[in-house]
């Protein structure tokens, strides 16, 4: 009744009624594919089922927008796909949580790239494969001396990933990946490369560790604050609000426990069921503690 109690560090909560509720009108077979994903399935589900209940679309006349031919013009494509969205979706989950990304095919014929934009509430890394390819990429690179490759090599045989490898290697060209395409400028079958780039980021930045069927246990290192500004259009640096980790032997037997940052007094709180408890030691409680499977950051402002 009274908001003002929600700062009272003497009040609790409890979450049955709201998770059954969720249980109860989000869809079910979304759960229980495997443990070890029921946490980023669910919160998937309820953004989407936020924005579905938010959303206030503008229903501009899209009349105006025309037929996309042009594919080669960047600046086309973007207001296209812009404009498109924005009629479409006006909620406070796509303030926070949209993401735009840019997807290039080049044909290998014509070398003529076709731009695409698409949109997206999240990121997934899936460090298993992204592993092996750094690993391949590193054994292939003579840029770099040999000093650092064996350095960065041996990090990855410990079964060690840096956060922002996983960003380099999410925005890499996959030559020749896509097989057999009709290039519409050149109009011959052909292969083509193809490549994703971050365009505009969030306010708020989710990113999902897919560890895999093998269920992956590689660590992640990861800092309180991650400088994307060299990302995107308006990329910034980010700060670390929230951790969500998975305790457990296997995708099928496990246990998640949240670490998330207070906005009220600005310090770490474990939040393991109904026990919540102070976390003092970043490095020891976050980073080493289980598997992180999923990361909140935020863009700080003025930076």
């Amino acid at each position: 009744n009274n908001h003002n109690n929600l700062f009272n560090k003497n009040i609790s909560f409890s979450p049955n009624d709201f998770s059954d509720q969720i249980y109860s009108s989000l869809n079910p077979p979304l759960f229980g594919r495997d443990q070890a994903n029921d946490a980023f399935d669910l919160f998937y589900s309820l953004i989407l089922e936020f924005h579905e209940e938010l959303n206030r679309p503008n229903n501009n006349n899209n009349n105006n927008l025309g037929n996309l031919i042009d594919t080669k013009n960047e600046q086309l494509v973007f207001d296209y796909y812009s404009k498109k969205f924005k009629n479409e979706n006006n909620s406070i989950i796509i303030d926070l949580f949209n993401i735009m990304e840019k997807e290039i095919i080049t044909c290998t014929n014509c070398k003529i790239p076709s731009i695409n934009f698409h949109y997206n509430y999240y990121t997934i890394f899936p460090l298993e494969v992204l592993k092996n390819c750094k690993l391949k990429e590193l054994e292939n690179n003579n840029k770099i001396n040999q000093k650092e490759k064996e350095f960065k090599i041996s990090l990855l045989n410990k079964n060690i990933i840096n956060i922002k490898d996983c960003f380099e290697q999410y925005q890499r060209i996959a030559i020749n990946s896509l097989k057999s395409l009709i290039c519409l400028n050149c109009n011959k079958e052909t292969d083509a490369d193809y490549q994703i780039l971050f365009h505009i980021l969030p306010q708020i930045f989710i990113f999902n560790l897919n560890r895999g069927r093998n269920f992956y246990k590689g660590k992640l290192i990861f800092n309180e604050l991650l400088d994307l500004k060299d990302y995107g259009k308006n990329g910034r640096i980010y700060e670390l609000i929230n951790v969500i980790t998975y305790l457990g032997k296997d995708n099928f037997n496990g246990h998640f426990i949240a670490a998330c940052k207070s906005f009220i007094d600005n310090r770490w709180y474990r939040y393991n069921d109904a026990v919540v408890s102070e976390i003092t030691d970043f490095e020891k409680d976050i980073v080493d503690f289980g598997l992180p499977y999923i990361l909140f950051y935020k863009r700080k402002n003025n930076n």
